[in-house]
C-alpha cells in the first residue's frame, strides 16, 4: 500500500506540474570600485506566473530567504508551472507584503533565528546588506542598511517581471548599480523604516536584471 501511495504521488507531481528554476546570482563591483561584503539576505516573494494573454495561471505565495556572499554568489529558487500552460512571463517580489509583515514572528524562512525580525511594530527586514567600499583611493566606508517597512507610504515591496524563454531563469544582482547610489550622499547606515529606507531600497530593486541563459 505504501508504494502504491508513492506512486500516485509521484504520477501527480510529474503529470500535473514542471519546474520553472530561478537562479539568482550575486555580483560584486570591479576591482576599481572594491566592495567587502559581510552580509548579504533579502526576501523574495509571491511568485506569480502569466500566460501569453496576460492571465495568472499559477502564484506561489511562500517567502524565500536569499542569503548570498562571496563564497556562495548564487541561490535558485524553484516554481512548479502547470504543464498544460506555455507562461510567458514570471513576476516576483523583493521584499514581503503586509499579511507576512502583520502576522508575528513564523517558522521557516521567516523564523526570527534568520536575524531578519525587527519587533512586532516593525515588522520583517527585507534586505540586510553590509560591508565595506572602497571607492578609488578614499578611506573605505562602512555599509550598514538594514531597510524594511510595510506601512503605506514607506513599504519597501517592489515587484519584477522576467520573460520567459526557458524553464531556466536567471537574474543577476549586480551590487555597483547599487553602489553608484552612494555618490548622491545617500546615508549608509539605515536601520529602521521611513522615506530613506524605501529611497534607498528603490535603488537596491534596479540592480536585479534579467540575463539570458
Amino acid at each position: 500500500m505504501m508504494r502504491l501511495l508513492i506512486l500516485m504521488l509521484l504520477i501527480a507531481v510529474n503529470g500535473f506540474a514542471k519546474p520553472i528554476t530561478c537562479t539568482f546570482k550575486l555580483s560584486l563591483p570591479s576591482q576599481q570600485d572594491s566592495f567587502q561584503l559581510e552580509v548579504f539576505k533579502c526576501y523574495l516573494s509571491n511568485f506569480r506566473l502569466y500566460s501569453q494573454s496576460n492571465e495568472l495561471i499559477f502564484s506561489d505565495t511562500n517567502a524565500f530567504l536569499i542569503e548570498l556572499s562571496d563564497s556562495v554568489l548564487t541561490h535558485t529558487v524553484t516554481i512548479d508551472c502547470p504543464v498544460n500552460v506555455t507562461p510567458k512571463t514570471i513576476v516576483y517580489s523583493i521584499g514581503l507584503d503586509s499579511v507576512c509583515n502583520t502576522s508575528g514572528a513564523l517558522s521557516g524562512a521567516l523564523d526570527p533565528l534568520n536575524g531578519m525580525f525587527w519587533t512586532w511594530q516593525s515588522g520583517y527586514i527585507h534586505l540586510k546588506l553590509e560591508g565595506k567600499y572602497f571607492k578609488n583611493s578614499s578611506p573605505k566606508t562602512a555599509l550598514e542598511f538594514h531597510l524594511g517597512g510595510y506601512r503605506w507610504p514607506n513599504a519597501t515591496l517592489i515587484d519584477k517581471q522576467v520573460d520567459i524563454k526557458s524553464d531556466k531563469i536567471f537574474v543577476d544582482i549586480q551590487l555597483n548599480v547599487f553602489l553608484k547610489h552612494l555618490n548622491e550622499g545617500v546615508s549608509t547606515k539605515i536601520m529602521s523604516p521611513g522615506p530613506l529606507a524605501k529611497q534607498v531600497f528603490n535603488a537596491f530593486s534596479n540592480s536585479f536584471v534579467p540575463m539570458q541563459p
